[in-house]
C-alpha cells in the first residue's frame, strides 16, 4: 500500500514551496492576504524552526495514491506542497481560523490543487465519521488547543477516533528540558481576551509521555529537533535562554538587517548549521516529532 520516496528535505520542499508561491501569484489579488503570503513564500518558504521541524514531519509519513489525508492547522504551505507532489493522495486541512483558512485556500485555487480542501472545523469535536483517514499530521498545533489542563488530550482522542485502523499520525510539539506554560496577555487564536490567556504548553519527557499514555495511542517512532549552541542559534536567543539579553538583541538585528538589505533569508543556512533531528537528545531540546498508531504497525518477530 505504501510506496518508497525520497526523504523530504528543506530544500526539497523549500523548492516545491517556492515553485507554487511564483504560480499563485499572478492570479490573486495583489492587496490580498493570499498574495502576501505567496510573495513571502518565495523569500522565506520556511522560518527557521520549520526548517527541521516540516521536512521531519513529512519523513514520518508515507504516501500512496488514493489516502485520504487530514492536516490538523498545520502551517499551511506544507499540505499545499504534499498535495502538490501527490496529486492522486486527498488531503483536507481544518483549522479554527477563518484567515487561516481562506488566504491558503485561495492559493490552492490559484495553483489549481484539486485534491486539496480547506474546512473550518474544531479539533475537539471534528463533524466527520470514524475512520475516515489513513494520515492524520498536526505541527505545532496540539500544544495551543484549549483548555490549558486537557485540551490536547481532547484533541488526540478525536484525531485517533477519525484515524483508520490501520492508519498513521504524525504530530510535532514543543519539547523542553522542563515542561511549562506560556500566557500571554490578549486575544490568542479564536479565543479573545483582554487579560492573562493560555497560549501553549511545552512538554518534557514527562509530560509527553503521559500524554501519550492517556491518548492510548501507540508509539510507531519519536525523532526530536534540537539546537547546537551557538551565535546563530535563533531559538537559543529569540525564544530560550538567551531571550532579552543585549546579545540577543545585537544578533536578532543584525539578522533582520542583513535579511531586509538582501531580501535573502537566512533560516535555511542557520537552520542547517544549528538544528539537528535525531532518534535521541543530543543539544538544547526544542521539539519532538512523534508518529503514532491506533494498534501497532512494526512487523512482529
Amino acid at each position: 500500500m505504501k510506496t518508497q520516496r525520497a526523504p523530504v528535505t528543506t530544500d526539497s520542499l523549500g523548492t516545491v514551496i517556492r515553485r507554487l508561491a511564483q504560480h499563485a501569484i499572478p492570479k490573486l489579488d495583489p492587496m490580498s492576504i493570499a498574495c502576501r503570503e505567496a510573495r513571502t513564500a518565495l523569500r522565506r518558504p520556511m522560518n527557521y524552526m520549520r526548517c527541521a521541524e516540516l521536512p521531519a514531519c513529512a519523513n514520518q509519513i508515507m504516501l500512496a495514491p488514493g489516502m485520504q489525508v487530514l492536516d490538523v492547522s498545520s502551517p499551511q504551505w506544507l499540505t499545499l506542497a504534499l498535495a502538490a507532489e501527490h496529486p492522486e493522495v486527498q488531503f483536507t486541512y481544518i483549522n479554527i481560523i477563518d484567515e487561516e483558512l481562506h488566504a491558503f485556500s485561495d492559493i490552492a485555487r490559484a495553483c489549481e490543487l484539486r485534491n486539496v480542501r480547506h474546512v473550518k472545523a474544531d479539533v475537539r469535536a471534528l463533524e466527520i465519521p470514524d475512520a475516515s483517514f489513513d494520515v492524520i499530521m498536526s505541527v505545532s498545533v496540539i500544544e495551543h488547543v484549549y483548555p490549558e489542563n486537557g485540551g490536547d488530550l481532547q484533541a488526540l482522542a478525536e484525531m485517533k477516533r477519525v484515524l483508520k485502523s490501520e492508519g498513521r499520525m504524525a504530530i510535532t510539539v514543543p519539547y523542553k528540558c522542563k515542561a511549562d506554560v506560556v500566557y500571554l496577555d490578549g486575544a490568542v487564536y479564536e479565543r479573545a481576551a483582554t487579560t492573562r490567556n493560555f497560549y501553549a504548553r511545552e512538554y518534557d519527557h514527562a509530560t509527553f509521555t503521559a500524554l501519550l499514555e492517556a491518548s492510548g495511542l501507540c508509539v510507531e517512532e519519536v525523532c526530536f529537533v534540537c539546537e547546537r549552541p551557538g551565535v546563530g542559534a535563533v531559538d537559543f536567543w529569540e525564544w530560550g535562554p538567551g531571550r532579552g539579553t543585549f546579545a540577543a538583541n545585537l544578533l536578532l538585528l543584525a539578522k533582520r538587517v542583513f535579511e531586509r538589505l538582501t531580501r535573502k533569508s537566512l533560516d535555511p543556512f542557520l537552520a542547517a548549521r544549528q538544528l539537528v533531528v535525531t532518534p535521541g537528545v543530543t543539544h538544547r531540546p526544542i521539539n519532538v516529532v512523534a508518529s503514532l498508531a491506533k494498534k501497532s504497525l512494526r512487523p512482529k518477530g
